[in-house]
């Protein structure tokens, strides 16, 4: 294919054209940042969190992401948490695998519960791999940041074609 050729075409004298000249003293900055220039980016939540934290939380899930980009989605959970397993050892960041918590009702321990991560002993990670994440999902997740006592909490799910699609950070 030959490329056009625009010869005939009639144009606009620029050079003859003079710059527009204004009146108008230049604007002067105003001093208070907008919203996306403050200490957060635009995509991350400002909470009471410490910026330690956050940090922790931001590599998690680049870790999550990093297994997802490998692996894709529709694999069982017992795969994507042995995969996160590696990735975490590989980015030297600590974790505990089916960390058990003690279940108190009426100050009488009823049973111990499992929670698939907790992150450098900060953050709870629970992986799904299910068609749709629900409300009892999150509702899960809260009950572990209970019991646990920790801040936050991730519920991911493997299970979808792009993984912040499946990304739930919940905060108590």
């Amino acid at each position: 294919m030959q490329p056009r050729r625009h010869e005939g075409i009639q144009t606009r004298n620029h050079a003859a054209m003079q710059p527009r000249t204004t009146n108008h003293e230049p604007r002067t900055t105003n001093t208070k940042p907008r919203k996306h220039e403050g200490r957060f980016s635009m995509l991350k939540i400002q909470t009471h969190l410490s910026d330690e934290l956050e940090d922790l939380i931001h590599r998690t899930i680049g870790c999550c992401i990093e297994v997802h980009r490998t692996l894709g989605p529709g694999l069982v959970e017992r795969v994507y948490t042995r995969a996160v397993c590696l990735e975490f050892s590989a980015k030297g960041i600590s974790f505990e695998t089916a960390k058990r918590y003690p279940v108190f009702y009426r100050d009488q321990l009823i049973c111990q519960q499992r929670v698939d991560f907790v992150v450098d002993g900060q953050l709870v990670l629970e992986i799904k791999s299910v068609d749709q994440l629900a409300s009892v999902h999150r509702g899960q997740v809260l009950s572990y940041l209970r019991i646990s006592k920790l801040p936050v909490g991730l519920l991911i799910n493997f299970n979808v074609a792009a993984l912040p699609d499946g990304l739930k950070r919940v905060v108590l």
